[in-house]
């Protein structure tokens, strides 16, 4: 850490002097409830996962509760966990492990913070590490890997770690906007700045503070080194033991780290009133009012489509000329995110505007009041016609809808050679019935939700044979067949797999072929620019791409990521969008539709300014999504590149995936940039992008929760408030 030539004394008299102006208020404090900080002392023992805190094993570690005392198993050829070190001296890691099968050694590599150890080191019940000195502060990293081929961690799994001579755990604990910290302890804090802004506020020294009390105020970015920036001494009390004022400015936009570091035993001190002066307004598209309603909206939802199945935003030629013709005439999203895996939790959101992290699952509360409700009160009709069990009144979902089609049977009919799923079909008839039964010129809104290319994967010819022939397989893609893979009871090879990859992909060109009917039979019942339709779905699709199937237990990309296109010919312009949205977007964009005023305290942002001026960008790109349906949860936050997900659940059940596709990652990052596939991860490397997106995580699970029990919030930054309400 660079203090620039400056005793540490002699520092703090000259930020002081220079802090001009008393405190007052900031623009961005510190502490807000809008980021979590990262308390950090030297406890002892680490945690096994999915453990936030520091001391912990980290990554690629599975449970083994079977024949003896709770162990962790190497599960990759590199096992980390993390540990904190807050001065520079000597120590050892000690792991206790336990063994079963045959006697064999078991030698290891050893990399501490990024540092390969001179010598191999052979693991037993007992194994003490030397550890270097100079470890960096705060989380740093120690790494297993087998020494060689034949010297791996089979038949073996740790039960317990711990850092020999660690420090005295110290204090730190946030009482509003301050810090109060005594003791040996670290706090950090990241925020995404602008640059310009200045970091400012007070430090109060402890009345008694004892001589070898120390605290220092540091000062990181991505791309540079730690400054400190502030550093008072107990034994320089006698001069500055008053309030010290606090001023430094931030030259560059980017994340910064903010660390409040506490040395010493004796009373606390005060980090009082800290944030950020100077921080410009979100710079966010200015507002747009939307058009005059049209006669006709029609929310299209086909289940379970991954954006990459869509033709123009990377699926394979030709599958959906229909979804791609919508695109070129209207506006498509091209990241897009649902906010769930899963249909119960997603559609929840999507109807009401509301996150739902603790009962995903459950029925929708008789007190929400839905997007249908909404229309209704605006004079529309109200439809909702689906097959998907899920989005039906034994739900919740059917709040508001004036004419619920019920369940519309998965039947199977013979207009092509063999029996197929003719759900679209059905559903298209059933709403063109119920559409030329509304009074003449009466406005309707209509939720419509296939289930394709949602399981079964049964789509009809040519599909079937253009799309899922020629794979040399003849596995089919019912839903028992699905479920059998998944719960590993049948295994497939590289041909079952491409089918039945095949046999989605095909479920999606036929539904598409029939949306083109049914839009055929729409303008045949409505002028130009009197339909508005919104095409999207509830979620993705895991095929294979980190080992399972089906949905509802990951948050990948294949999961989370899907279209969303606006088609209103007249009122809406050709346009390709590439900011991100979600589904609390979707959600506040219908509402403004018809009640303009009541979209205000909604969560999400409007989407009219892409929709109808230049807007193409802009802050708040910071997303979230929740597996809320699976006990315990899984959580994930994507800012930028970085995508942060953490998947604590329940017990010793950490990680995504369920059965086949089961991962024990509790925690990953991931470069979509450099690893658009998520193989990599990247936690524990030391980015600040983990630490910001750590912190912001973990606030948004607090703000979710309360928000669902009914807890008081308290101060949030607009980013939170609009990710979250």
């Amino acid at each position: 850490m660079a203090v620039r030539g400056l005793s540490l004394a002699l520092l703090t008299a000259v930020l002081s002097a220079c802090a001009g102006s008393e405190i007052g208020d900031v623009d961005l404090p510190l502490f807000d409830g809008s980021h979590t900080p990262d308390i950090l002392t030297e406890e002892r023992l680490v945690a096994p996962p999915p453990s936030m805190e520091g001391n912990r094993f980290l990554t690629a570690w599975r449970p083994w509760t079977r024949g003896g005392p709770p162990a962790l198993v190497p599960a990759g050829p590199v096992a980390r966990l993390e540990g904190v070190s807050l001065a520079e001296r000597p120590r050892r890691l000690v792991v206790e492990a336990r063994f079963q099968g045959p006697p064999r050694v078991r030698i290891a590599r050893v990399r501490v913070a990024g540092t390969l150890l001179p010598n191999v080191v052979r693991l037993r019940r007992r194994t003490e590490i030397d550890l270097p000195a100079d470890l960096p502060l705060g989380r740093f990293t120690v790494d297993f890997e087998p020494a060689a081929a034949d010297a791996g961690f089979a038949g073996m799994g740790f039960t317990r770690a711990a850092f020999s001579s660690a420090l005295p755990a110290g204090v730190a604990r946030v009482e509003g906007s301050d810090l109060l910290q005594s003791g040996h302890s670290l706090v950090d804090v990241v925020h995404r700045l602008q640059g310009g802004e200045s970091l400012v506020g007070e430090f109060v020294p402890p009345d008694g503070a004892s001589a070898e009390q120390r605290f220092e105020l540091v000062v990181e970015r991505a791309d540079g080194p730690s400054d400190v920036i502030f550093a008072w001494r107990g034994s320089d009390r006698r001069l500055f033991g008053g309030a010290n004022r606090i001023a430094h400015e931030i030259d560059e936009p980017g994340l910064v780290r903010v660390r409040f570091v506490a040395r010493g035993e004796g009373e606390p001190a005060t980090w009082r009133g800290m944030g950020y002066r100077g921080v410009p307004p979100e710079a966010g598209p200015a507002p747009v009012e939307p058009p005059d309603p049209p006669r006709l909206v029609l929310l299209y939802v086909m289940d379970a489509l991954r954006a990459d199945h869509v033709g123009h935003l990377g699926g394979p030629e030709s599958i959906s000329p229909t979804l791609d013709r919508l695109a070129s005439e209207g506006a498509t999203f091209t990241d897009h995110l649902s906010v769930a895996p899963n249909t119960v939790p997603s559609m929840k959101t999507m109807f009401t505007g509301r996150l739902f992290l603790l009962r995903g699952g459950e029925k929708l509360p008789d007190g929400e009041r839905t997007l249908a409700e909404r229309f209704k009160d605006a004079g529309y009709g109200t439809a909702l016609l689906t097959s998907n069990g899920n989005v039906s009144s034994w739900r919740g979902m059917a709040q508001g809808f004036d004419f619920r089609g019920g369940k519309i049977q998965l039947a199977r009919r013979p207009r092509y050679d063999g029996a197929y799923s003719d759900n679209a079909e059905r559903l298209h008839a059933v709403a063109l019935h119920w559409l030329d039964g509304l009074a003449p010129a009466g406005r309707a809104f209509l939720h419509l939700q296939t289930v394709h290319p949602h399981n079964p994967y049964d789509p009809p010819e040519p599909f079937r044979s253009e799309y899922a022939g020629g794979t040399g397989s003849t596995i089919d893609g019912a839903t028992s067949t699905l479920l059998a893979i998944r719960r590993r009871q049948r295994s497939v090879d590289a041909a079952d797999r491409a089918r039945l990859r095949g046999l989605y992909a095909a479920s999606v060109a036929y539904n598409d072929a029939e949306l083109e009917r049914l839009l055929a039979e729409l303008a045949e019942r409505y002028a130009p620019g009197e339909v508005l339709l919104v095409f999207t779905s509830d979620h993705g699709e895991e095929l294979f791409d980190h080992g399972g199937v089906l949905h509802g237990y990951m948050l990948y990309e294949e999961q989370l990521r899907v279209p969303l296109m606006f088609w209103w010919p007249g009122r809406i312009a050709p346009r390709r969008i590439d900011a991100p949205t979600d589904s609390l977007d979707l959600h506040r964009t219908l509402v403004e539709l018809i009640e303009p005023e009541g979209a205000n305290d909604m969560a999400g942002k409007s989407l009219w300014p892409y929709l109808l001026g230049s807007a193409e960008g802009g802050a708040g790109d910071l997303r979230f999504a929740a597996a809320s349906s699976v006990e315990g949860g899984i959580f994930m936050a994507r800012s930028g590149r970085h995508k942060l997900v953490w998947a604590p659940r329940v017990g010793h059940s950490w990680g995504q995936g369920q059965g086949l596709g089961r991962g024990y990652e509790a925690i990953s990052l991931y470069d979509l940039a450099e690893d658009p596939g998520e193989r990599r991860n990247l936690a524990g490397d030391g980015l600040l992008a983990e630490a910001f997106l750590r912190s912001r995580l973990l606030a948004w699970i607090e703000v979710g929760k309360r928000l669902e029990t009914g807890e008081p919030l308290g101060e949030l930054d607009d980013e939170t408030r609009s990710a979250s309400l």
